[in-house]
Formats: structure tokens, C-alpha cells, sequence
């Protein structure tokens, strides 16, 4: 049974190679590249439905036309051969599954292929229900500025995803008789877990109980949304309100469904009922049409190809691909786009980074390979030329895609290094309207305003940052910067207070010139003030190159001098800095030994050392460390424990 979609529309308002006789037509809409070999009639076709189908997502929620994200590139495929050059994993697997349509997500682009000439006859469920379901996943990661709970995001894919483009109406919704099915049939997990599931790896490794966590979020978003002719979607819109506005999950939970004993009673009965809803809309005779239309050469073809291959993991097709696009057309950028993807699914930054680079001096295309050529070239204390050249790559990648985030925050960081903060912090307040969800932005933003001296505007977007985590190392980032923060306004006010050195602290090179010799005859005198003083001249580059072993020699000498914080000091900056692994070693081991001695604030950044290695025994080594700080009276190390998952 159809309903009207008022009541959806409600609930948005509160927030989205080749044989040889082939042909290949690329078709540019707003929102899709569509490359097909199966005639221009089929690709046009196709372009619209994918255009139709975002047109429908934006009125629903109107944010999701703003939505930006990774390139989506759909792959309209003419058969099953082609298909299986194209993704051959998905026939390699036991059974008689009939693939028509499937995903793969690359570091530069996303991938949706689907089989032109073998459409299913379901009437219930539409062919490109993977696809959508991904294309759905995609708008909600990219367009609300915190990241939705798993049970709600994968829920929302699952019920939107089925999603059918017809010549006069769109339906959203409908009901998947499978997913039903399955709830009545198998087993389920309480509905606690199910709201709670947060990297369980039980979801990933276990494919029966992640069917089983598909369906269930299914059934309670499928309720929510569509139950009752609507009834309980103005629930949904309030948890997405209060979970939007920063609210706990069980909070938001509580003061948006009450009773969760209630709602889990109320989904075998509805999973069941004989009549169900979905939406519907009008569908849209303005979306924008096809931009342009173009052959697709053979190398470029193979080079396409060669990057789905990386993004599903079949090095070695992919590695095939590329030497043959280079035996067709060895100037083609294509093919060192792809090799770049290639080493840096390998881990090989040597390889990545030749690649990007000749990529780029090909005149590439693909904002990722000029973004990544950039990053891959960067370096702690680079010089002016080198720092204009990586600003040039990044401003080629914006000039290529204007709402490329990524580019817009690594910018912000060059351009405060090269000393034009003002610059730098449009950069990095574009990046965040762009993806204002994403953590690093903020961090990024953090930065720009230390270096404009607005400490507290600087502490709250690190503190946002670290609220957006999704994972330890943005968690680390954050963590990281925000403690570099407070060291860095400890020492702002420390050199406010010396009146003597105010020429210095205002930036005046020159006097920072004629009075360090006094400085550091007072710091060889074992005066810890003077220590510190210089250390942070040395570390912050105020009024003297910035010079990291300076500032740790600095920092030493404060330490001989009996000052435990400059102990701390010094080692953090050798656990950080381009130095051997010998004075790494040392240095961990010097934290060691202060927090093994009673010295708390030393356990907090032995904490941080931990939290940035990989693996659980440095996960649980960095908790067991920050709880001794916390008892030890650091409030840090307090809020970030609660922090650490």
C-alpha cells in the first residue's frame, strides 16, 4: 500500500579490457559520471534513473543536495562478461548467485556497476538495490555533521535502498519481501545489542549474524519510518534532533522512543501485518540532465578498470590492467593514477608516490592523485619552494573539484606554514562546510587559529574534533593537538610575563637575536625559567627558526636542573620528531621512568605514545596508563579516558 510521503519529508525538515569491437561512452550528469558500453541510449537512460534517484533523496532530506563526497562513477554494463572482466570476485564465490549489479569503494572514487541486459523481474525490489543502498550510505556519511549511530545508518540503507524510478512516480521504501522473511524466520539479537553495536566484530567476521543485524535494522528503520501510516516517524526526526544537537546515544534514545521494551514488542507483530507502507513522489521533470557526452579511448578504459580492481583488492588484475593501458598509450595519466592506488594499497609510499607525481605532470585528472602527490611530499621544515609546489598540486585538485575537502584542509596546514594564516583559515572553515562531520577538519582548523593566537576558538574546534572521532587515530589526532595546545599556551603566558622579552614575543626577530645569548648563558646556569624560554622559542619558531633539537637540548637542561615537566617535554618531542630510533627508544623510556616514579602528567603522554601504535596491547596499555593519571589528579587524562574506547 502507498502512502504520501508528508509525513518523510517532516521528519528530513529536522537535519545524503574491452574486446575490441566495444564502444565506451563516458556521460557527465550533476552528481554521476556514467561510463557504459552499451550504447548511448541505455547510459542516458541510466544516468537519469541515478539523477532521479537523488533528486528523490533530496526532497526528502533537502541537506542532501549539498552533500558532497568521494566522485561516483556508474559502470552501466552491457553483459555478464563484461561484468566478470570487471569485477570477477563476485563469480568466484560457491552457489548459483545471479550478479547484476554490485559496489566497490576507492580511496578516488566509488564504484557502482550494474549489467544493462539481465534486469531481475522483480516488481517488489529494484535491480540497483545494492547500489542505492551504498549511493543512500554514502549522502548519510557526508552530509550531517555527526556521524549517524550504525543501527540507524545501515537501517536507513537498508529500507531506502529500495528505491524505484518510474515514468511518472518514484517509490521509496517499499517493502523487501526477504528482509521480512527473515525476521520471522530466524533468530534474533535483543534489540539493546542491536542499538548498541558499535565495531562489534562479530558484524564483520560472522556473515550469518550480519544478515541477521541487516535485517533487524531493516524491520526497526522499515517501523519507524512507515508503521502505522507514519505514526512513529516524528520519534525518529526527535532522536535525529537530539543526536544531531550533541545528546548521548542512550539519551537520545530515551527521550525520543521511551519504552525501548515497547518498541521491540511492536516489531514481530508489524514484521507480519498484511499491509504495509512505503512512500511515494512525483517524479522530477527538472533534474538536470546529461552535461556531456564522450568516447572513451581504450588506455583510459583499462585505466578505469585498473582502479576497480585495486578498490576490490584484485592486485593483480589491476596491475595487468595497468600495463595495458601503457602498451596502448604510455603518456595516459590514467594508468599512474591507478598505480598510485595500487602502491598505496601496498603500503609502498615510494611507489605511490612516483606515480601520483607522474600522474600529475601528465596532466591527471583525478583530484585524489594530485592531493595525494602533495601529502605524500610533505615533510616537517620544508623550504619555500618546495612548500609553493605542494600548494600548486593542492590548488589543481580544487581547481578539478572545488568541493574536495580533503584538499581544502591539507592547504590550510601549508598555507600557515608558509605564514599566510588568514589564508589558511578560509581554507580550513571551507573544508568544514563541506564535511562538517569529519574530525581532522576541525583539528586542521585548530591549527590555523593557534597560529593566529585565539587560544580558546583554537581549543574548541580541537575539542570538536575529538567529539568527531570515529576511530583511534583521529582520536589520537585530536588528543595530540589539544595537548600540544595547552603546552603552547602554558608557554604564551609564561613569556608574557617577562617583560624584558617582550620585543621577542612580539615577533621581533631581531631582539629574539641580541637577547638569546643572555638566555641561554641563564639557562646554562641551570635558571629552568630561561630553560623553558628558549625551548619554546625553539619549538614554536617565535623569533628564531623553528628547530625541534634545540628545543629538546633546551628542555634537558631544565630537566638536569631538577624541573620534571621539562623532563616530560623533552621526551614528547623525541617520541614525535625525525630522529633514530635509539632516541626514541630512550625517550619512551625516560616517560617510563617518570610516570613509574609518581609523576603523572608523564603517564599521560606515555598514554599517547600508546594510543597512536596499532594493535589492542597499546589500546589496553594506553587506558591502564590514563586511569593512573586520572587518579593522580590529571583532569586530561580524565576526559581522555572517557574518550578511549
Amino acid at each position: 500500500m502507498r502512502t504520501p510521503v508528508m509525513f518523510l519529508v517532516a521528519w528530513a525538515s529536522v537535519t545524503g579490457l574491452a574486446a575490441a569491437d566495444e564502444n565506451w561512452l563516458e556521460l557527465k550528469t550533476a552528481n554521476f559520471a556514467v561510463i557504459s558500453n552499451s550504447g548511448e541510449r541505455t547510459a542516458r537512460k541510466t544516468a537519469s534513473e541515478f539523477e532521479q534517484v537523488r533528486a528523490a533523496y533530496g526532497k526528502v532530506w533537502p541537506w542532501t543536495q549539498k552533500a558532497q563526497g568521494t566522485p561516483v562513477v556508474v559502470l552501466a554494463l552491457r553483459n555478464e562478461e563484461t561484468f566478470r572482466r570487471w569485477a570477477p570476485g563476485f563469480f568466484e564465490g560457491k552457489g548459483e548467485f545471479h550478479w547484476v549489479s554490485g559496489s566497490a569503494f576507492g580511496a578516488d572514487r566509488h564504484y557502482l556497476m550494474l549489467r544493462t541486459d539481465s534486469r531481475p523481474a522483480d516488481i517488489e525490489v529494484t535491480p540497483n538495490y545494492n547500489l542505492y543502498r551504498s549511493y543512500v550510505g554514502m549522502l548519510l556519511s557526508n552530509g550531517l555533521g555527526r556521524a549517524l549511530p550504525p543501527w540507524l545508518w545501515n537501517g536507513l540503507g537498508e529500507v531506502l535502498g529500495n528505491t524505484m524510478v518510474h515514468d511518472d512516480e518514484i517509490l521509496i521504501g517499499r517493502p523487501v519481501p526477504w528482509q521480512f522473511r527473515g525476521f520471522v524466520e530466524n533468530s534474533r539479537m535483543p534489540l539493546r545489542r542491536i542499538l548498541v553495536a558499535q565495531n562489534d566484530p562479530s558484524l564483520s567476521k560472522d556473515a550469518e549474524t550480519r544478515a541477521q543485524y541487516d535485517t533487524q535494522t531493516y524491520i526497526l528503520v522499515h517501523y519507524l519510518l512507515f508503521g502505522d501510516h507514519g505514526a512513529h516517524s516524528s520519534k525518529l526526526a526527535r532522536f535525529l534532533k537530539l543526536w544531531q544537537g550533541g545528546s548521548p546515544h542512550d539519551q537520545a534514545l530515551a527521550e525520543a522512543f521511551g519504552d525501548l521494551g515497547a518498541l521491540e514488542g511492536a516489531l514481530p507483530g508489524y514484521s507480519t501485518s498484511k499491509i504495509l507502507t512505503y512512500a511515494t513522489l512525483k517524479t522530477e521533470t527538472k533534474v538536470g540532465g546529461v552535461i556531456s557526452t564522450r568516447v572513451v579511448a581504450p588506455a583510459e578504459i583499462l585505466g578505469v578498470q585498473a582502479g576497480v580492481h585495486v578498490a576490490m583488492g584484485r592486485t593483480a588484475e589491476a596491475q595487468k590492467s595497468i600495463f595495458e593501458a601503457r602498451a596502448i598509450d604510455a603518456a595516459y595519466p590514467g594508468s599512474y593514477d591507478a598505480e598510485g592506488l595500487l602502491g598505496d594499497r601496498e603500503r609502498d609510499e615510494a611507489r605511490a608516490l612516483a606515480a601520483y607525481s607522474r600522474a600529475a605532470d601528465l596532466g591527471s585528472t583525478s583530484r585524489h592523485s594530485h592531493y595525494r602527490a602533495a601529502q605524500l611530499s610533505w615533510k616537517p621544515q620544508l623550504d619555500a619552494p618546495t612548500l609553493l609546489a605542494i600548494q600548486g598540486r593542492l590548488e589543481r585538485a580544487i581547481e578539478i573539484d572545488g568541493a574536495y575537502a580533503d584538499a581544502h584542509s591539507f592547504l590550510a596546514q601549508i598555507l600557515s606554514e608558509e605564514g599566510r594564516a588568514q589564508d589558511a583559515r578560509a581554507a580550513a572553515e571551507r573544508a568544514i562546510g563541506l564535511e562538517p562531520g569529519r574530525s581532522h577538519h576541525r583539528v586542521a582548523l585548530g591549527r590555523v587559529l593557534l597560529s593566529l593566537d585565539r587560544g580558546d576558538e583554537a581549543r574548541e574546534a580541537g575539542q570538536i574534533g575529538l567529539q568527531l572521532a570515529e576511530d583511534a587515530g583521529e582520536r589520537a589526532n585530536a588528543e595530540q593537538f589539544l595537548l600540544s595546545l595547552e603546552q603552547h599556551l602554558r608557554f604564551v603566558k609564561m613569556k608574557a610575563g617577562i617583560d624584558a622579552k617582550n620585543a621577542c614575543q612580539g615577533g621581533d626577530a631581531a631582539t629574539c637575536t641580541r637577547i638569546l645569548p643572555d638566555l641561554e648563558r641563564d639557562c646554562e646556569a641551570r635558571d629552568v625559567e630561561s630553560c623553558l624560554y628558549l625551548g619554546w622559542l625553539h619549538l614554536s619558531g617565535g623569533g628564531v627558526s623553528k628547530d625541534e633539537v634545540k628545543a629538546a637540548r633546551c628542555f634537558q637542561q631544565a630537566c638536569d636542573a631538577g624541573d620534571q615537566q621539562a623532563c616530560v617535554e623533552r621526551a614528547w618531542i623525541l617520541t614525535r620528531a625525525e630522529v633514530g630510533a635509539n632516541d626514541k627508544k630512550e625517550a619512551v623510556a625516560s616517560l617510563e621512568s617518570l610516570c613509574d616514579g609518581g609523576f603523572v602528567p608523564a603517564c599521560t603522554r606515555l598514554a599517547l605514545v600508546h594510543v597512536a601504535r596499532p594493535g589492542a596491547a597499546a589500546r589496553a596499555r594506553a587506558k591502564s596508563l590514563l586511569a593512573r593519571a586520572c587518579t593522580g589528579g590529571d583532569g586530561e587524562a580524565c576526559q581522555m579516558a572517557k574518550g578511549l574506547r
